[in-house]
């Protein structure tokens, strides 16, 4: 899921509007712009909150950045094979597919679910992977 995100390639209304698919393409975590990779992960107000939230609870001090900034610094924290490296990605993984499974059952679903219980989830992944 993260590589797929990492090259653009995961379906976000952007690319399915252009797939010719009748899709709303505003931001259904937002409302604000339209849906893209690079809205999605690091433009839109919902994940902001998140990502400040998770960096928060993994004791990193950065600002939320744009799209190719925050690949760059992914790839610098998540280098290596220590325990921090190993769980920074691990939480970075879930949160990516958390987020793009979010937006998905608003979409399609019409469910909804608060930032508090998405980063519950992140958690109990991060939990489960991790021992």
């Amino acid at each position: 899921m993260l590589r797929l995100v990492a090259l653009g390639r995961i379906y976000t209304c952007d690319r399915l509007a252009k797939w010719g698919m009748d899709i709303n393409l505003q931001c259904q975590l937002c409302n604000t712009q339209p849906e893209s990779i690079q809205h999605l992960f690091f433009g839109c107000n919902y994940t902001g909150q998140l990502w400040a939230r998770l960096l928060k609870w993994m004791h990193i001090q950065r600002p939320c950045m744009e799209w190719e900034g925050g690949l760059k610094w992914v790839e610098k924290w998540c280098k290596g094979k220590s325990s921090r490296a190993e769980v920074y990605k691990i939480t970075l993984t879930a949160a990516v597919y958390f987020i793009w499974k979010e937006s998905n059952q608003r979409v399609f679903q019409q469910k909804r679910r608060s930032i508090e219980d998405i980063l519950k989830h992140i958690a109990q992944e991060v939990y489960f992977r991790a021992i």
